[in-house]
């Protein structure tokens, strides 16, 4: 008798959440995987602190999904497949400091005013990412039916990664203002004229991949996903303007961009020197 109930209480076995394997162990035998524990907020507020991202194969397979399959590679990090995706956090911080510190070798090294502008994109991108991060958990839960209904966890991934994208355009948009400038004045000409069209360009692409992801991560209709990411997109600029007219007029943004006050020069690449 004893030893039937020992057999009844014995623990099941738990399977791998990315290969399905039986786990042994705190990683997996036919993965590799690390063991994941229960999906909790505060486990991105650590991933923020010790995020150092590593350029590695992991890196350029989760952006080119991110680029070709948001929807996918959301859900595959929701559904603890991870062994060969970076993290929201660690990816998102990748290309913020990536263009970031392009911007900030333009600026000390040659001194290019357009490096100020590259820079500002970059801290917009991450101040983005981090009302992203309030919004979207505040207002998805409004806008899914319950059978859609995700946790606050998963809507900040899906925050975060709809972010990065934003970075890459503004990586982007950054290194075609950096090489902008040491092109002929033909050229620079050109490009100026023709730059205000570009911008309702840019911002139909972000749609666009933003309604595609949404549709992908969160198994919605076109429709839905279109109505969702529009409003979305609202109550995030929104906030984003309230917070960047908070902190310019508080002068915090002083802190991080010194003489962004100042008229910005026209591309005028230095001269090499003697």
């Amino acid at each position: 008798m004893p030893a039937r109930d020992s057999v009844e209480t014995a623990p099941q076995p738990v399977a791998c959440s990315n290969c399905g394997q039986t786990l042994s162990g705190r990683f997996c035998a036919g993965c590799g995987q690390r063991v994941q524990g229960p999906d909790r907020v505060r486990d991105i507020v650590w991933e923020w602190a010790r995020a150092v991202a590593s350029a590695d194969g992991i890196l350029w397979s989760t952006l080119g999904a991110l680029i070709v399959h948001p929807g996918r590679l959301t859900r595959d990090w929701w559904e603890g497949r991870r062994a060969n995706r970076m993290s929201p956090v660690r990816v998102l911080l990748t290309v913020v400091l990536a263009g970031s510190l392009v911007s900030w070798a333009e600026h000390v090294l040659i001194g290019r005013a357009d490096a100020d502008i590259g820079l500002l994109l970059q801290v917009f991108t991450y101040q983005i990412a981090v009302v992203a991060m309030f919004v979207i958990p505040w207002a998805m839960p409004r806008m899914l039916p319950s059978s859609l209904q995700r946790s606050t966890y998963q809507h900040v991934a899906f925050a975060l990664y709809a972010s990065t994208v934003f970075g890459l355009m503004s990586c982007l948009a950054m290194l075609l203002l950096i090489f902008g400038g040491y092109a002929p004045t033909w050229l620079q000409d050109l490009t100026l004229n023709i730059a205000p069209a570009t911008i309702p360009l840019a911002v139909l692409a972000l749609f666009s991949h933003a309604v595609v992801h949404m549709r992908g991560a969160y198994g919605v209709s076109w429709g839905g996903a279109i109505f969702r990411t529009g409003v979305l997109g609202v109550c995030v600029a929104i906030a984003s303007l309230a917070v960047t007219m908070i902190l310019t007029f508080t002068r915090v943004n002083e802190l991080w961009m010194p003489g962004m006050d100042e008229p910005v020069a026209r591309f005028e690449p230095v001269a090499p020197g003697p």
